[in-house]
């Protein structure tokens, strides 16, 4: 029987929408460089895991692309909003199953600057039981040491609980941990697949 139900944020709750700034900011011809450097580069990983801060990130891509330092600093002076966009829906879907008796969690790799916009901007500790982010735990998805904190910090059986999330990778991990998991692959398909799921 379900009893826990534990979302990612980025593409469940939250659009995760990186090139929605850079198409607005960033010349044609540099957009693919910029995003390869940026976001998926080893200083938002160090973002997420908590080991290095926004500054600190705004300095070593500035050094790494000089020419877009104006646009690095406007992306982190917005604590990232600008590549973050709320799904209302699914976010009063998840309230409504509050009333259901469900304990709703979040697990999700994230910026300290960025997640603290969006848990004040949302009000997201009204709304769930308890959260393991990854730049507070210096961990991030798919390694199994995370799935166990969320586990062990608030007692929650595997076996009892389900796991959101939009990467196949970060489902297998939770699976290994006896969690069961659901592949997001489209955020518009959380309700269908949960109701489903949940048999509700």
């Amino acid at each position: 029987m379900t009893k826990n139900i534990i979302f990612d944020l980025g593409n469940v709750l939250i659009k995760y929408d990186p090139f929605s700034f850079i198409k607005q900011n960033i010349k044609v011809e540099n957009q693919e460089n910029f995003y390869n450097i940026v976001f998926k580069g080893e200083e938002w990983e160090a973002l997420d895991r908590g080991t290095i801060t926004s500054n600190e990130a705004i300095i070593r891509l500035s050094k790494k692309i000089p020419q877009e330092e104006k646009n690095i600093n406007k992306l982190f002076s917005n604590s990232i909003q600008d590549v973050l966009f709320l799904d209302k829906t699914n976010l009063e879907y998840v309230k409504s199953l509050k009333s259901k008796d469900y304990k709703l969690y979040i697990l999700s790799n994230f910026h300290k600057d960025g997640f603290n916009y969006v848990e004040n901007m949302y009000k997201l500790s009204r709304i769930f039981d308890g959260k393991v982010i990854s730049y507070d735990c210096h961990l991030l998805k798919p390694e199994a040491a995370i799935y166990s904190l969320i586990l062990s910090k608030y007692n929650l059986k595997p076996e009892e609980t389900i796991f959101i999330d939009d990467s196949q990778n970060n489902i297998i991990a939770s699976q290994k941990m006896g969690i069961q998991g659901i592949h997001l692959k489209n955020m518009k398909e959380l309700i269908k697949t949960l109701n489903n799921t949940l048999n509700i």
